[in-house]
C-alpha cells in the first residue's frame, strides 16, 4: 500500500510525462532517409570525381541581388490540449493532480457518508485534485454535499465522472470546467 505522499509523487511523474507527451506527440512524423541510391544516380564513392558545375556569377546589369525564391516554411503553432484526469483502477477514488508551489509534498484524503449524501475532502499542499465520483454510490437526486477543509458546498452533477477541484484567486476550492 502506498502512502498519501507516495502517491502524490506518483501522480506529479505521470501528470509530468502525458504533457511530454502532448507536447511531442503533436508534430508530424517525419519519413526515415533512405540509404539507397536510385539507380539513375551515380553512386556517392563515384559523385565527388564528377566535375560540379559552378554557380553562375551575378550579371553587372542585374541590380537585385540574388535571393531564394523558396517560400519560407511555415512555422508550426503548438496546439493545446485537455487531457483527461484518469485514476488508475487500483488507486482511490480521490487523487492529488496538482501541488503547492512552495509545499515540499501533499496529500488528500476523502470519505463518503451515504446516509447524509455527503464526499468529505481533507487537503494540505495540494492547490489541485481529481474525484472520480462513479466509484461512489452518490444518490444524485438528493442534494449531494461537498465539504473540502470544512466547508461545505452543494455539488452539482456534471456529463463527465471525473471532476477536477482547484484553487480559485480568492484562495477558495472550485470545479474545474
Amino acid at each position: 500500500m502506498m502512502t498519501p505522499n507516495q502517491r502524490g509523487w506518483m501522480y506529479r511523474i505521470v501528470v509530468a510525462v502525458c504533457g511530454a507527451l502532448a507536447v511531442t506527440g503533436c508534430q508530424k512524423p517525419t519519413p526515415p532517409a533512405t540509404t539507397e541510391t536510385p539507380r539513375h544516380e551515380a553512386p556517392p564513392e563515384h559523385a565527388a570525381a564528377a566535375p560540379k558545375p559552378e554557380p553562375e556569377a551575378p550579371s553587372a546589369d542585374d541590380s537585385s541581388p540574388a535571393l531564394d525564391s523558396s517560400p519560407a516554411p511555415e512555422p508550426k503553432k503548438a496546439t493545446a490540449v485537455k487531457l483527461p484526469v484518469v485514476i488508475p483502477p487500483d488507486a482511490s477514488w480521490v487523487a492529488v493532480v496538482a501541488f503547492e508551489a512552495d509545499a515540499p509534498g501533499g496529500w488528500v484524503t476523502g470519505d463518503f457518508d451515504a446516509e447524509r449524501n455527503k464526499i468529505e475532502i481533507r487537503t494540505r499542499g495540494v492547490s489541485r485534485f481529481a474525484m472520480d465520483l462513479s466509484r461512489l454510490p452518490i444518490d444524485w437526486s438528493r442534494k449531494v454535499i461537498l465539504g473540502i477543509n470544512g466547508r461545505n458546498s452543494e455539488l452539482v452533477k456534471r456529463d463527465y465522472n471525473v471532476y477536477q477541484v482547484g484553487r480559485d484567486d480568492s484562495g477558495g476550492w472550485s470545479v474545474i470546467e
